[in-house]
């Protein structure tokens, strides 16, 4: 007979069996059992879980629960931690616990420092059993960076130009802001705002630079949020302003007199950039041509008679001693060379330019005569280079005389020029106050000027250049030509232009400077005082000729 033991609960159990059997005596077996409860256990490992982070980003770690003689389900309940950490799963199944479980923690700090906390493990009808959990959360390196740094621009002033820079974030916290310091108000930007999304992803920024005056213009654009060190992205412009050369005009002829003419021309340039004109008139220079020469050099060794090619001629004319010597002391009269003016001349100007030996045979005295210029002679100190200007026409001839009485110069180069070939030739600049020959006026406001007192039917050569408002100044213009003449329909004075100087004139100069109404009126013979322009300054200088006769 087996008999089996099999207690729910703890405790002592008493029991008996009894033996029965017909005709025999009854027999009873008596039972006693004590039974005591199974160890029931969790078990965690390990037991404590370090973390080390930065904010934002999560670190995950597991443990592992296992239960021995549960009793029923286990319940995992976090404590401490001030959010930064989650517990997955928070119930364990009897079946599960007693298999062994993984439970996952997650450690995701939103803000820097220590955080502490631990699992609490319990049920099952075990003893609880802690996990401890140790984080430490640092704050990630936020950073802003723009690509390039800096922008520059050069533009004309009223012309607008852009340049682009990228701004990029890591880790930032929220959005950045794009902010302008822009003194002169030459800057735009764009956008002026930026979310984190667009910032970590890397965004591009315009500026626009569009000055309106000349000149240097710096600003500042400074980048700043997301928790993150501003960065600056420095602007440096420099604005131009629009030029253009000055065209000058052909003069006109209503204001070409004998001695002036009125210079206009044109410019391009917008008006508030242009401070003055100057205006530079020279006279008309027509280059010289060489029409023939003689070298002293082409005779050596003692003097003696020679002849000279056409178109030179001569009489007692000696060469040696590398000079030409015109002889005029044997007996038979003054020596002297010619030469003949070409075809193509009337009544030109020729210069005859002479040059003497480095020694005391280099003096003596010369004259230059021609048919319709009368001897004029010149007395040679050694060495000495004189010129002649004189007036021939083709066929007629210059001729050079020797007419000291005891010898001639040596004259190492004798030649003749078509045109003026003295150094006085030379082109002058002088000021408004200067020469009938030369101008140069400066701080001209308007674009005309009259230029007057030149020396009668000069031929000038005229143009003129601007003088910008940042201090430059343009190239010089084209270049005009005007020769002067007497001209009866211009008339100082004569305000209204009908040929007469009289009171008329005064009413309709004062009656334009009233009414700025210029119709019938000569301008050019209004401006009186012939300083410039028309005012009433123009209206007096003419009332006081008509009183008293004088300019």
């Amino acid at each position: 007979v087996v008999v089996t033991y099999n207690p729910t609960e703890a405790g002592s159990h008493t029991g008996a069996v009894t033996v029965t059997s017909t005709g025999a005596e009854t027999q009873t077996i008596s039972l006693s059992g004590t039974a005591t409860e199974p160890i029931r256990n969790i078990s965690v490992f390990p037991t404590a879980l370090s973390f080390s982070t930065t904010t934002g980003q999560m670190e995950t770690k597991t443990f592992t629960v296992v239960g021995t003689n549960l009793t029923g389900s286990l319940s995992l309940a976090l404590q401490g931690g001030n959010g930064a950490y989650t517990v997955t799963p928070t119930t364990l199944t009897k079946a599960q616990a007693e298999a062994g479980a993984t439970v996952t923690v997650k450690y995701n700090p939103s803000a820097a420092g220590e955080h502490s906390a631990s699992v609490l493990v319990s049920g099952g009808g075990a003893d609880s059993k802690a996990v401890t959990l140790y984080g430490t959360a640092t704050d990630p390196v936020r950073l802003i960076t723009v690509d390039p740094t800096s922008l520059t621009f050069n533009n004309l002033v009223g012309e607008s130009a852009t340049q682009t820079f990228t701004v990029t974030g890591e880790n930032l916290t929220g959005g950045l802001n794009l902010a302008l310091n822009d003194a002169a108000g030459v800057y735009s930007v764009s956008p002026t705002s930026l979310t984190k999304a667009q910032a970590e992803a890397g965004a591009t920024v315009t500026v626009t630079y569009n000055p309106n005056t000349f000149g240097a213009h710096a600003a500042t654009i400074n980048v700043s949020g997301g928790g993150a060190e501003a960065v600056t992205v420095n602007l440096n412009g420099l604005a131009s302003l629009v030029k253009y050369t000055p065209v000058m005009l052909p003069a006109n002829e209503a204001h070409i007199n004998l001695t002036k003419f009125r210079a206009d021309w044109t410019d391009q340039t917008p008006e508030d950039n242009v401070v003055s004109y100057t205006l530079e008139v020279t006279p008309k220079v027509v280059e010289p041509v060489l029409l023939g020469s003689l070298a002293g050099s082409a005779y050596t060794g003692s003097y003696s008679a020679i002849t000279l090619s056409a178109p030179w001629g001569s009489t007692n004319v000696l060469g040696g001693n590398n000079a030409i010597y015109i002889k005029n002391n044997t007996g038979t009269g003054a020596g002297s060379i010619t030469f003949t003016i070409p075809e193509g001349y009337t009544n030109s100007t020729f210069t005859v330019k002479i040059t003497t030996a480095n020694s005391n045979y280099g003096t003596g005295n010369v004259t230059v005569a021609t048919p319709q210029t009368a001897a004029v002679g010149h007395n040679f100190a050694q060495g000495e280079t004189y010129s002649w200007l004189v007036t021939a026409s083709s066929g007629e001839k210059i001729t050079i005389t020797s007419t000291d009485a005891s010898y001639s110069p040596d004259m190492t180069v004798i030649a003749v020029y078509s045109g003026d070939a003295t150094a006085a030739n030379a082109t002058l600049r002088a000021q408004e106050t200067g020469d009938q020959n030369s101008r140069l006026i400066t701080g001209i406001t308007d674009m005309f000027y009259t230029v007057n007192n030149l020396a009668e039917a000069g031929t000038f050569l005229y143009k003129v250049k601007a003088l910008y408002l940042d201090g430059t100044e343009s190239d010089w213009s084209n270049v005009e030509e005007v020769t002067l003449f007497e001209n009866q329909s211009s008339m100082r004075g004569d305000a209204n232009g009908d040929g007469i100087l009289d009171i008329a004139d005064a009413t309709a100069l004062i009656n334009y400077l009233l009414y700025g109404d210029a119709t019938g009126m000569n301008l050019e013979n209004a401006n009186c005082n012939l300083i410039g322009g028309v005012d009433i300054a123009d209206a007096t200088t003419l009332i006081n000729y008509l009183l008293y006769g004088t300019w």
